[in-house]
């Protein structure tokens, strides 16, 4: 015979009886299926919530135990988040534009925040030697290595690289040779808008001797800070330079 039984839950409203039919499988009593247990809500102080990440769970409603109070130090540190991130918006912008993984922009912005907190002014200098797109990075597509270097002049960067090997790949694309690629951007002194320079090597082929690279890249009298972010576009046959994912490795390799 089935049997009816009734849950009273405490409330401060009136009390509400919640009548529920029965549904234990006696040889099973562990395992309830009760469909009280089958809710998502707030009761009281309590929050049941159901979630992918973390499954069926309960915890305190919000704001229930401790009220949050905004301290001087979390002020600070808000202003200063801000700071970092209207800083490195254009730089991020202009960056994702050459391959980027998920994390560069809390790298750029946490980079930021240590400078700011260790109370240097913000700059490019402090993104020297940053791998812009983890999974495919420029040490896994020059892994023989490079020769880099940056000359700063009155207004303009010369720059130098000479690979120890032709870029590395494994895929069976029918490649063709490739441009060694060089972006510069930079900050004008009293400006706060992100310059870009893109200066391209000429086409060397997988077969052919290696020489150096040298290249000129503009830049302002007024110039204040600068990155330089070094990779490579590829060619194929019958479609000339071409976006290949495993080709997509930039680094910065010079900052002033």
């Amino acid at each position: 015979m089935r049997r009816k039984i009734v849950y009273k839950i405490r409330s401060q409203s009136p009390v509400f009886l919640y009548p529920i039919h029965n549904q234990f499988n006696l040889n099973a009593m562990a395992k309830p299926r009760s469909s009280i247990f089958r809710f998502q809500g707030t009761i009281e102080d309590v929050t049941h919530v159901k979630s992918k990440r973390y499954g069926d769970h309960t915890r305190a409603r919000k704001n229930s135990k401790t009220p949050f109070v905004m301290t001087e130090a979390l002020a600070e540190s808000k202003a200063r988040l801000q700071e970092c991130n209207g800083y490195a918006r254009p730089v991020f912008q202009a960056m994702r534009a050459y391959g980027y993984h998920g994390g560069l922009w809390s790298d750029l912005v946490s980079r930021l925040f240590a400078e700011l907190k260790a109370g240097r002014p913000m700059s490019f200098r402090c993104w020297k030697d940053l791998d812009c797109n983890l999974p495919h990075k420029l040490g896994d597509l020059f892994k023989w290595g490079y020769d880099f270097s940056a000359t700063r002049g009155q207004n303009e960067l010369r720059v130098q690289i000479l690979l120890k090997k032709h870029p590395f790949y494994e895929d069976h694309l029918l490649r063709t040779g490739y441009q060694v690629r060089v972006v510069c951007l930079f900050l004008a002194e009293g400006d706060a808008t992100v310059h870009k320079q893109v200066a391209m090597g000429p086409l060397t082929t997988y077969d052919g001797s290696l020489e150096p690279v040298e290249l000129s890249i503009p830049l302002s009298a007024t110039c204040a800070t600068y990155l330089v972010m070094l990779g490579i576009t590829p060619h194929t046959r019958n479609h000339g330079p071409t976006r290949i994912m495993s080709d997509t490795g930039i680094k910065v390799v010079a900052v002033g």
